[in-house]
């Protein structure tokens, strides 16, 4: 639940013998997730991780992969598997976390994530976002009511227009974006991350 809710915090993430809410692998396009189950698990029915693997297959072939590993297991109960726990690991250790990814995908469900990788959304209603970033041309699907967009020098050229298109080309935003002190507080204050601090940000009505 912590990883899927704020994906935009971690490198990578593991359930082991846990469960994962299909309802929430929309977010994890930028979060590598290693988890498996035992099929006579009886603490933790597998069914959710199994549903879950088959909704980042489906995630998969519509935005593009996602990266996974889903083991099923036979006989280990709510244990380990056999092979001990090294593998993954050494698999998630091997991760190395993107704070500005050229694409987000952000299902938005908290009151309290009101900031997700370089998307702002402080009026928060159930919706899916999708993002796409290509040097200073963004392209959302999805609504874009009270959306903003988090810029920094090294996502955009600050001495060019910033265009903002939605899925059919239709504008919503063309300018050069203004450095905001606002922003830029705002970012350090939430984040307190300097990978991921903002020296402007767009709103799109």
């Amino acid at each position: 639940s912590i990883g899927t809710n704020h994906a935009d915090l971690f490198a990578s993430i593991g359930a082991m013998a846990g469960q994962v809410d299909r309802g929430r692998t929309f977010n994890l396009k930028n979060l590598p997730i290693w988890f498996f189950n035992s099929m006579d698990d009886r603490t933790t029915p597998p069914e959710s991780c199994i549903e879950a693997a088959a909704e980042l297959e489906a995630l998969s072939k519509k935005h593009g992969p996602y990266e996974f590993v889903f083991k099923k297991y036979d006989n280990i109960g709510h244990g380990f598997p056999k092979e001990g726990i090294t593998p993954i690991f050494t698999w998630m250790l091997a991760k190395k976390r993107n704070p500005l990814p050229k694409q987000v995908l952000w299902r938005t469900r908290r009151s309290y994530k009101r900031h997700f990788y370089w998307l702002r959304r402080p009026t928060l209603g159930p919706c899916d976002i999708d993002f796409q970033r290509d040097g200073n041309k963004f392209t959302v699907t999805g609504p874009t009511q009270e959306c903003w967009i988090l810029l920094n020098e090294k996502m955009v050229n600050f001495d060019q227009p910033v265009v903002v298109v939605n899925e059919r080309g239709d504008e919503r935003f063309n300018g050069k974006p203004a450095y905001s002190s606002a922003a830029t507080l705002e970012s350090i204050a939430v984040k307190n991350d300097p990978e991921m601090w903002f020296s402007a940000w767009i709103q799109l009505k």
